[in-house]
Protein backbone atom coordinates (compact mmCIF):
# COMPACT_ATOMS: atom_id res chain seq x y z
CA UNK A 1 0.00 0.00 0.00
CA UNK A 2 2.86 2.23 1.05
CA UNK A 3 4.25 1.65 -3.08
CA UNK A 4 1.35 3.41 -4.16
CA UNK A 5 0.98 5.92 -2.16
CA UNK A 6 4.55 6.97 -3.05
CA UNK A 7 3.88 6.27 -6.50
CA UNK A 8 0.60 8.73 -6.44
CA UNK A 9 2.63 11.47 -4.73
CA UNK A 10 5.06 11.11 -7.51
CA UNK A 11 2.78 11.19 -10.27
CA UNK A 12 1.00 14.24 -8.57
CA UNK A 13 4.65 15.88 -8.45
CA UNK A 14 5.23 15.49 -11.89
CA UNK A 15 1.56 16.49 -12.92
CA UNK A 16 2.30 19.44 -10.86
CA UNK A 17 5.27 20.49 -12.58
CA UNK A 18 3.75 20.63 -15.95
CA UNK A 19 3.26 23.92 -17.56
CA UNK A 20 -0.79 23.09 -18.52
CA UNK A 21 -1.52 22.01 -14.49
CA UNK A 22 -0.29 26.26 -14.06
CA UNK A 23 -2.25 27.35 -17.03
CA UNK A 24 -0.95 29.78 -19.12
CA UNK A 25 1.95 31.88 -18.53
CA UNK A 26 3.09 35.25 -20.51
CA UNK A 27 5.98 36.41 -19.53
CA UNK A 28 7.04 34.62 -16.35
CA UNK A 29 3.43 35.32 -14.62
CA UNK A 30 0.48 32.75 -14.43
CA UNK A 31 -2.88 33.59 -15.77
CA UNK A 32 -5.65 32.94 -13.82
CA UNK A 33 -8.44 35.31 -15.72
CA UNK A 34 -8.72 36.32 -19.14
CA UNK A 35 -10.77 38.73 -20.89
CA UNK A 36 -11.40 38.88 -24.64
CA UNK A 37 -13.06 42.16 -25.78
CA UNK A 38 -14.36 43.80 -29.31
CA UNK A 39 -17.18 45.40 -31.47
CA UNK A 40 -19.62 44.34 -33.82
CA UNK A 41 -20.87 46.99 -36.07
CA UNK A 42 -23.81 47.36 -38.50
CA UNK A 43 -21.58 47.55 -41.95
CA UNK A 44 -21.03 44.90 -44.91
CA UNK A 45 -18.42 42.94 -42.90
CA UNK A 46 -18.91 43.80 -38.77
CA UNK A 47 -16.13 46.19 -38.35
CA UNK A 48 -16.00 49.66 -37.94
CA UNK A 49 -16.60 51.54 -41.60
CA UNK A 50 -14.90 55.17 -41.66
CA UNK A 51 -17.15 55.72 -44.73
CA UNK A 52 -20.47 54.55 -43.14
CA UNK A 53 -21.63 57.42 -40.40
CA UNK A 54 -24.79 55.59 -39.93
CA UNK A 55 -23.18 52.30 -38.80
CA UNK A 56 -23.96 51.24 -35.09
CA UNK A 57 -23.23 48.28 -33.05
CA UNK A 58 -25.22 45.54 -33.20
CA UNK A 59 -27.38 44.45 -30.19
CA UNK A 60 -27.94 41.12 -28.39
CA UNK A 61 -25.55 38.97 -31.12
CA UNK A 62 -24.35 35.90 -29.30
CA UNK A 63 -20.24 35.74 -29.80
CA UNK A 64 -18.21 32.70 -29.02
CA UNK A 65 -14.64 31.90 -28.30
CA UNK A 66 -14.18 28.66 -30.05
CA UNK A 67 -10.93 26.77 -29.88
CA UNK A 68 -9.69 23.03 -30.21
CA UNK A 69 -9.92 23.71 -34.24
CA UNK A 70 -13.54 24.69 -33.55
CA UNK A 71 -14.25 21.89 -31.14
CA UNK A 72 -14.57 23.78 -28.00
CA UNK A 73 -16.50 26.85 -26.69
CA UNK A 74 -14.29 28.37 -23.98
CA UNK A 75 -16.57 31.55 -23.50
CA UNK A 76 -19.75 33.48 -24.44
CA UNK A 77 -20.77 36.76 -24.40
CA UNK A 78 -23.97 39.22 -25.87
CA UNK A 79 -23.68 42.42 -27.33
CA UNK A 80 -24.22 45.05 -25.51
CA UNK A 81 -26.81 48.14 -27.09
CA UNK A 82 -23.97 49.70 -28.88
CA UNK A 83 -22.50 46.44 -30.22
CA UNK A 84 -19.48 46.16 -27.33
CA UNK A 85 -18.91 42.04 -25.91
CA UNK A 86 -16.25 40.88 -23.51
CA UNK A 87 -15.79 37.32 -22.67
CA UNK A 88 -14.72 36.77 -19.11
CA UNK A 89 -12.66 33.08 -18.74
CA UNK A 90 -12.16 31.84 -15.01
CA UNK A 91 -9.04 30.21 -13.98
CA UNK A 92 -10.78 26.23 -15.44
CA UNK A 93 -11.53 27.45 -19.08
CA UNK A 94 -7.90 29.86 -18.88
CA UNK A 95 -5.91 26.23 -18.46
CA UNK A 96 -7.73 25.49 -21.88
CA UNK A 97 -6.98 28.81 -24.08
CA UNK A 98 -4.07 29.30 -26.21
CA UNK A 99 -4.43 32.28 -28.52
CA UNK A 100 -2.85 30.85 -31.40
CA UNK A 101 -6.04 28.43 -31.58
CA UNK A 102 -9.21 30.23 -30.46
CA UNK A 103 -10.97 32.44 -32.59
CA UNK A 104 -13.95 34.94 -31.72
CA UNK A 105 -17.36 33.30 -33.96
CA UNK A 106 -20.49 35.23 -34.76
CA UNK A 107 -23.23 32.85 -36.46
CA UNK A 108 -25.13 34.92 -38.95
CA UNK A 109 -27.60 35.62 -39.68
CA UNK A 110 -28.16 37.69 -36.12
CA UNK A 111 -31.36 36.59 -35.19
CA UNK A 112 -33.54 39.89 -33.59
CA UNK A 113 -31.54 42.69 -35.40
CA UNK A 114 -32.24 45.50 -37.86
CA UNK A 115 -28.90 45.28 -39.08
CA UNK A 116 -29.47 44.12 -43.00
CA UNK A 117 -26.20 45.10 -44.09
CA UNK A 118 -24.36 41.66 -42.55
CA UNK A 119 -23.96 38.48 -44.46
CA UNK A 120 -26.89 36.66 -44.79
CA UNK A 121 -25.51 32.82 -43.68
CA UNK A 122 -22.24 31.81 -42.83
CA UNK A 123 -19.97 33.26 -40.03
CA UNK A 124 -18.10 36.23 -38.70
CA UNK A 125 -14.40 35.47 -36.75
CA UNK A 126 -11.43 36.17 -35.96
CA UNK A 127 -7.98 35.88 -34.10
CA UNK A 128 -7.36 37.93 -30.75
CA UNK A 129 -3.89 39.74 -29.27
CA UNK A 130 -2.77 40.47 -26.80
CA UNK A 131 -2.89 43.94 -25.37
CA UNK A 132 -1.74 43.49 -21.75
CA UNK A 133 -1.63 41.82 -18.15
CA UNK A 134 -2.62 43.22 -14.85
CA UNK A 135 -1.91 42.13 -11.59
CA UNK A 136 -3.38 42.45 -8.47
CA UNK A 137 -2.70 40.65 -5.09
CA UNK A 138 -4.53 37.86 -5.94
CA UNK A 139 -4.71 37.10 -9.82
CA UNK A 140 -3.57 38.14 -12.93
CA UNK A 141 -5.51 38.60 -15.96
CA UNK A 142 -5.04 38.76 -19.27
CA UNK A 143 -6.41 41.02 -21.65
CA UNK A 144 -7.15 40.21 -25.38
CA UNK A 145 -8.86 41.91 -28.32
CA UNK A 146 -10.79 40.54 -31.21
CA UNK A 147 -9.03 41.47 -34.16
CA UNK A 148 -10.71 42.28 -37.61
CA UNK A 149 -13.63 39.98 -38.79
CA UNK A 150 -14.10 38.49 -41.92
CA UNK A 151 -17.06 36.48 -42.81
CA UNK A 152 -16.56 32.35 -43.53
CA UNK A 153 -19.16 30.97 -45.65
Amino acid sequence: MASHTMLLLAVLCVAAATPLAHGLIIDGITITNITITGLLVCSETGNVDPSCSSCSGVPGALVQLSCMGGQTTLGQALTNLTGFYKIALGIVDSLLFDASDCKVVISLPVVGTSCALLPPTGNLQTTVTLVGVVQTLLSAIANFVAGHLTWVH
